[in-house]
């Protein structure tokens, strides 16, 4: 727990310039160490990822009229760390002893959301086209990945 305080906490900024790769951190720490990721969960899911990240859009303005599609590389730092965070929330249910229905029905009706708004969370059509692409790419490959944990959807 004091780990968290230190470390983690403070680098759950939005504006943090090494966001991406601090979510794909958290990801990997949901994957590999459940039990200590499960300590902070909460805090990173639901006051982290889906208050600040996944259900806001920090696009950069006149970004929006674009192509469908756009290399990874080339999508915004927004559209990478929500990509990121579904990962988190994937790999924690994933990782989840015992029994998954109960966080992993809020992550399935998200991913389906997402799914359904076409990429855009908020169905305000404030996030490139390309991003909500990516989006919808990435919410079916984890609706995919949580399809091959049986015990995720019982």
């Amino acid at each position: 727990k004091q780990w968290y305080q230190r470390r983690v906490r403070g680098l759950l900024d939005p504006t943090h310039e090494n966001l991406p790769s601090i979510v794909k951190a958290i990801a990997q720490i949901a994957k590999v160490a459940p039990k200590i990721f499960e300590e902070f969960s909460r805090d990173v899911v639901r006051d982290f990822l889906l208050s600040e990240i996944l259900t806001q859009d920090r696009e950069e303005e006149g970004l929006i009229e674009d192509d469908f599609w756009c290399e990874q590389e080339e999508l915004s730092k927004d559209a990478r760390v929500k990509i990121e965070g579904l990962h988190v929330m994937v790999n924690w249910v994933a990782q989840t002893a015992g029994d998954k229905s109960v966080i992993s029905t809020p992550v399935l009706k998200l991913l389906w959301a997402l799914l359904q708004q076409k990429g855009d969370m908020n169905g305000n059509s404030e996030i490139r086209l390309c991003s909500m692409s990516h989006l919808r790419l990435h919410a079916g490959l984890c609706v995919l990945k949580l399809a091959a944990e049986p015990p995720a959807l019982t």
